[in-house]
């Protein structure tokens, strides 16, 4: 008689057991979540051609061929070239501010509402400005908070977009040249996304290369573009 009470007990408790494990999970998704989301967007970037935007709490790295950057909650944003094994820190403005695409801080302006890859996305504008406050063209751009990607990365990548701080994760960037009331206007894409993949941010994804020596920013950023400017203006670096 004893035996069969001490196994009806134990019976008994499996379930508390099993809604134990299903509370401690749920705690965790919860602290997960709250911490923020980690996700891999592949992406199409006109400077560079195919880009991945690693991001989540720890830190984010944008990826590509010719460029990847390294994006830390506190520390300096560091560029690499991996073409030419060389480096630098983006500047504290707009990361491409020498390049002439700094952006207006503030002066984004809210559109509509939509979708991109079925994430709830919203629209805004804002001007392209060189250093001398000359407005190049007009950014179109979306962006999502659906992902939960930390604001740091965000916007730490909105600079190199180009774009305002504080909005979200940009997943798609148009430029108009002249009047967007045109409609012969021209435009062209400036970012775009494909797919977006949830991923697990790994020590070595923020680990820097070795054997970088330090350069110029606007070397670094654009490589053998620059060399190919230089040619077209007849001079030889």
């Amino acid at each position: 008689m004893t035996l069969r009470i001490v196994s009806i007990m134990k019976l008994s408790f499996l379930p508390l057991l099993s809604i134990g494990a299903q509370i401690t999970a749920c705690a965790a998704t919860v602290a997960a979540n709250n911490a923020g989301g980690s996700w891999t967007l592949d992406q199409y970037c006109q400077p560079w051609g195919r880009v991945q935007f690693i991001a989540g709490p720890p830190g984010a790295k944008l990826n590509s061929n010719k460029l990847n950057v390294l994006m830390h909650p506190t520390a300096p944003t560091r560029a690499y070239n991996p073409q030419r094994s060389i480096y630098c820190d983006l500047s504290s403005g707009s990361s491409r501010s020498k390049l002439s695409f700094a952006t207006t801080p503030g002066q984004a302006v809210k559109g509509t509402t939509g979708n991109v890859l079925n994430f709830k996305a919203t629209q805004y504008w804002c001007g392209g400005f060189n250093n001398t406050g000359k407005m190049l063209y007009t950014n179109e751009f979306w962006v999502t908070n659906d992902l939960r990607i930390p604001a740091f990365a965000n916007d730490k990548y909105a600079k190199i977009c180009g774009l305002p701080p504080g909005l979200g994760t940009p997943l798609k960037v148009i430029r108009h040249f002249g009047d967007v009331r045109d409609p012969s206007h021209k435009q062209t894409i400036f970012l775009d996304t494909y797919k977006a993949t949830p991923a697990t941010i790994t020590t070595a994804i923020l680990t820097p290369p070795t054997g970088y020596k330090k350069a110029d920013e606007i070397e670094v950023i654009m490589g053998d573009e620059l060399d190919e400017l230089s040619a077209l203006a007849g001079r030889k670096r």
